[in-house]
């Protein structure tokens, strides 16, 4: 047997509430009559009803004031508004205020049944309509779960096909890099063996850097903190750094800040220099060939320190990012290197997530690229008073 729709009706007059209150009965609803909208609003409270018949002209709270809090407290229930002043302005006012309908005193017994059972299915196709879009909403929510898993898949297999590439560029270069030292050996050339020891060391070195890259990617390594001088990664990174810069033509500096506070705090020193020094590694090489350039290339590299946060600066005067490059940064495994690979990018992203930070990257104005990491600082940390 079906529920009876719940009607709550409203009427400061006994006589008029009692027949309402029969009449509503007799054609099947579920009926409590109260006799101001004050009380209206605590039944309300306690149990929203789908449909409300109420006086408009009644003391204290007149039904215009009621109308607008319950189509505030739920915009679903159908309000029908009754007056025996049979005022167009006041008609119009409830139907803008959100009524449902509008009849006059006397109530006519099949004008009120009529608004009854109009505002009951507008009242049920509200409802079947809100069921219905929190069904879409989950079955969005549940493609977009399958979408993603999808996508993580089809990530992970983009990984596997670049480390295939990047083990069989590596290997092609090994072999070359011993034929070279094969040549040299069974010629005696010693121009050829040198090359070829260069060439293998060379090979040998980026072998090592892309399995630690790859390691480093596939493990969740804990943060080993010390109290450092917040600067010391990146004078390290410059170090490190000044003779792959020296050989492409391009001038790395720290640009230091003597006011800048360089009291320790508590770092993953070796795993920020390790994000520096691939970031900076690939401002060195965002630059065209020399004779291309239309100024002398620059990367330099800054620390600042607030008392929320240590920011990194590496930032070079190259051609900057393109739209494309932009937008897929947002790939774990984008590179803009010729034989690059993209892991080094990942694991600086997986290693600042792990410390609590983030790297942003944006085109600066006057040409080049800025990439920025910011690592929180906890408050016992923040620079010392000058």
């Amino acid at each position: 047997m079906e529920t009876p729709v719940r009607v709550l009706l409203v009427d400061d007059e006994p006589g008029i509430r009692r027949v309402l209150g029969a009449l509503i009965k007799d054609f099947g609803y579920d009926v409590l009559a109260v006799e101001s909208a004050r009380e209206a609003l605590d039944a309300f409270t306690d149990n929203p009803f789908p449909l409300v018949v109420t006086d408009i002209r009644m003391p204290g709270m007149d039904g215009l004031a009621l109308l607008e809090r319950v189509r505030s407290r739920n915009a679903d229930t159908q309000v029908i508004m009754i007056t025996g002043h049979g005022d167009m302005d006041i008609a119009v006012e409830c139907l803008r205020l959100g009524a449902a309908d509008f009849i006059t005193k006397p109530v006519n017994d099949d004008m009120l049944e009529h608004a009854l059972n109009r505002a009951a299915e507008q009242h049920s196709l509200r409802e079947q309509l809100r069921q219905h879009t929190e069904h879409l909403e989950e079955l969005v929510a549940a493609r977009t779960r399958e979408l993603l898993e999808a996508h993580r898949v089809a990530v992970v297999g983009e990984t596997v096909a670049c480390m295939a590439h990047t083990i069989k560029n590596l290997a092609a270069a090994l072999e070359g890099s011993l034929f070279v030292l094969k040549q040299g050996m069974e010629s005696g050339n010693g121009e050829y063996l040198e090359d070829g020891w260069a060439m293998l060391e060379e090979d040998i070195s980026r072998v090592r850097d892309k399995l630690l890259n790859l390691l480093h990617i596939g493990q969740d390594a804990e943060l080993r903190e010390c109290d450092v001088d917040p600067t010391l990664p990146v004078r390290n990174v410059v170090k490190r750094l000044e003779g792959r810069a020296a050989s492409l033509g391009v001038r790395l500096h720290f640009q230091d800040n003597p006011a800048q506070d360089t009291s320790p705090v508590p770092l993953d020193a070796e795993r920020l220099e390790s994000c520096l020094l691939n970031l900076a590694g690939n401002a060195l090489e965002a630059f065209p060939a020399p004779s291309l350039r239309a100024r002398p290339a620059e990367v330099r590299i800054e620390c600042v320190r607030t008392p929320d946060a240590l920011t990194y600066n590496v930032r070079d005067n190259g051609t900057g990012l393109s739209a494309e490059a932009a937008e897929r940064l947002r790939d774990g495994l984008f590179t803009t290197k010729k034989d690059g690979t993209g892991f080094g990018l990942l694991g600086t992203r997986k290693a600042l997530l792990e410390m609590g930070g983030q790297l942003l990257w944006e085109n600066l104005p006057d040409s080049g690229a800025l990439f920025r990491i910011v690592l929180p600082l906890r408050k016992d940390t923040a620079p010392a008073a000058r």
